[in-house]
């Protein structure tokens, strides 16, 4: 795999385990993200244009300053029954 989709696949991986950039120094960092110490150093550009090319898909042009919730997709009641 090329840095570039290394970079775009590891962010979508922090998104579907629920910690937005997360490896690239977490959602405070946004404004000055970096690849994190276990990409090799020729590869960190290609690596972070993908990381950002990702990051604008999933979230937009505001992905830098957005805000990040979590809801439960289900709740299981005391009697047995599920809503979502």
């Amino acid at each position: 795999m090329n840095a570039y989709c290394w970079g775009w696949t590891t962010c979508y991986q922090d998104r579907c385990e629920n910690v937005p950039f997360g490896t690239v120094g977490g959602e405070d960092a946004r404004p000055d993200i970096k690849a994190s110490d276990f990409v090799p150093p020729e590869k960190r550009g290609a690596y972070m244009a993908g990381y950002r090319a990702c990051a604008l898909r999933l979230w937009g042009d505001d992905y830098i300053t957005c805000s990040f919730g979590w809801a439960p997709v289900l709740t299981i009641h005391s009697n047995g029954e599920v809503s979502a």
